[in-house]
């Protein structure tokens, strides 16, 4: 006999996340669109990196992951 197993997906909102510039500079419009505010976060002392970009959004945004 052939078995279906059926899997949920656990959906997390997000209300603000940090990106990096590269990929805020790749935001499509309609991400853009999304965008309630955004705010550069600067890199700490001592840190590899460029720091990056807190975006806040509109509603929040559903992604499914670990």
């Amino acid at each position: 006999m052939n078995s279906k197993i059926s899997e949920a997906f656990e959906a997390k909102p997000i209300v603000e996340e940090v990106l990096t510039v590269t990929r805020f500079l790749k935001l499509s419009v309609e991400e853009k669109q999304r965008v309630k505010e955004s705010q550069i976060v600067p890199p700490r002392l001592g840190a590899s990196g460029f720091g990056g970009i807190l975006v806040r959004y509109k509603l929040p945004q559903y992604r499914v992951g670990p």
